[in-house]
């Protein structure tokens, strides 16, 4: 398929007129058209490039959708749930706005800031410049693999998103929550979340997607910077409409003696395209990554992660899991890159698949790009079924055979789901994942 029709409607007059739409700063404007061009400048993926073997480009709806204007500041949230009670600050977002909620007084104390992206270009064009260019994403993808075209699409298109500053030494117990409630019928909502964390700071991040709106398409970034001896925690629960799309893109950078945990979970939407990745830029960094999807239906997820060791004495840990029932298709691409200089580190990468029918699929394709001499490297993958021993021995105990089925389901995406720190997210992701299997 050609560039043309790929890409339909997003040519440069498209563009220009999502722009003018826009009432941001003229910085990020400007951000922004400059990220339209390395968009343009790169060439459209096709389902003959290896990255992109699996999943077919053409099925990603850019033709149908028109992009969202920047929702309004609002006073106050724009609704409430009982999830929300767990968080220091609470951030909402839909078409009709961005409500900010302080629940525990910590930005009126200034242990942080929380903020639209466009408000904070105003005031520090400079910040929001150097973070616009993909720092983190750039970081852990500078390694002789391809530009993204998608990276280069969401920094085109987002056109708000949320900033926050952690102050140096201070620590969000609850943590912070940004829910989106997303709607409009295909619809292009693109966003970006900034996390800065300061030397010795502690942040919780939670990021959940609801909606998407019929034959929408979610695009979305997060980048989180964590500063030295810092720790941070970020957490993607992604429960699209059935037929949404969802590209997202979230990379981290952890200094010296910090450490970053992630969990995404991946729970809705027709198609999704995603990329996680974390560069350890100072020695003694440390990183856990982890992921769910649960599948079924004709769903589509195409997973790739970067563990990028820039550093010595580094440590990474991945696993990601996958449920695939029906027809459905999982994707891992998986990749563990050692720099020149980064000795004496230690990383690890598993991607576990559960199939729980004919019919269904996962591709799992784990690997290593290594410039170091002196470092341990593992990596490997598992594609397989429920346990007949177990679920006889279940059923021998006098659980019915779907609740049997229904255990062992549980228990295999227990490993990720545990890693949540708030009950009631964990609660909820662990119904989700057990819902109809």
């Amino acid at each position: 398929m050609s560039e043309g029709v790929y890409f339909g409607r997003f040519d440069e007059a498209a563009f220009a007129d999502s722009l003018s739409a826009a009432d941001g700063d003229p910085t990020l404007r400007d951000l922004r058209a400059r990220a339209f061009e390395a968009y343009s400048a790169l060439p459209a993926p096709s389902a003959q490039d290896e990255e992109w073997r699996r999943t077919d480009p053409a099925r990603i709806p850019f033709e149908r959708v028109t992009p969202l204007p920047p929702p309004a500041l609002c006073a106050g949230p724009l609704w409430s749930a009982p999830e929300h009670e767990v968080f220091d600050v609470v951030v909402t977002v839909s078409e009709e706005g961005i409500g900010i909620a302080d629940r525990s007084g910590v930005l009126r104390a200034g242990r942080c800031a929380v903020e639209r992206v466009e408000d904070r270009a105003r005031r520090s064009p400079a910040e929001v410049a150097a973070v616009w260019r993909g720092a983190a994403i750039s970081a852990a993808a500078g390694n002789g693999l391809p530009p993204d075209k998608i990276e280069a699409f969401i920094g085109a298109f987002a056109a708000t998103g949320i900033w926050i500053e952690v102050a140096p030494g201070a620590t969000l117990g609850r943590g912070i929550l940004i829910h989106h409630r997303l709607r409009r019928p295909e619809s292009l909502a693109a966003w970006r979340t900034v996390a800065n964390v300061g030397a010795g700071g502690a942040l919780t991040l939670v990021e959940w997607v609801e909606g998407g709106g019929a034959g929408g398409i979610l695009a979305s970034s997060r980048e989180v910077y964590v500063a030295e001896g810092a720790r941070a925690r970020a957490i993607a629960l992604q429960q699209a409409a059935p037929d949404a799309t969802v590209l997202a893109v979230d990379g981290a950078r952890v200094a010296r003696d910090g450490e970053y945990d992630s969990v995404a979970a991946h729970l809705g939407g027709a198609l999704a395209r995603t990329k996680a990745g974390v560069e350890l830029a100072g020695a003694g960094a440390r990183a856990r990554l982890g992921g769910i999807a649960a599948l079924d239906g004709q769903r589509h997820i195409d997973q790739r992660t970067l563990q990028v060791h820039s550093a010595p004495d580094t440590t990474s840990d991945l696993l990601y899991r996958a449920i695939v029932k029906d027809t459905a298709r999982s994707v891992f691409q998986g990749v563990i890159v050692a720099r020149r200089g980064a000795q004496r580190i230690d990383a690890y990468q598993r991607n576990n698949n559960l199939i729980l029918n004919d019919g269904a699929r996962a591709d799992s394709l784990p690997g290593l790009l290594i410039d170091a001499d002196d470092l341990k490297c593992t990596h490997g993958s598992t594609i397989g079924h429920l346990d007949p021993e177990a679920l006889f021995y279940l059923r021998s105990r006098g659980l019915s055979a779907p609740a049997a089925r229904r255990l062992l389901i549980e228990a295999f995406a227990g490993a990720i789901v545990e890693r949540l720190p708030h009950p009631p997210l964990r609660d909820r992701l662990r119904a989700a994942v057990a819902e109809g299997w």
